[in-house]
């Protein structure tokens, strides 16, 4: 199973963050993106695919 969730921050969407069907984690910002979610992930069209929880 697939989940997707939309991380907002301030109220304001940034992002998907993907939960594939074998429990890989990804997240994508969005076009309008305006505010990183993160130091170390700064707004690309690329995916982040190596995320650790």
């Amino acid at each position: 199973m697939k989940h997707q969730f939309s991380v907002r921050l301030h109220g304001n969407p940034v992002g998907i963050l993907d939960q594939t069907s074998t429990g890989k984690m990804r997240f994508f910002y969005d076009e309008s993106a305006a505010e990183i979610i993160s130091i170390g992930m700064p707004i690309r069209e690329q995916a982040y695919d190596k995320i650790k929880f």
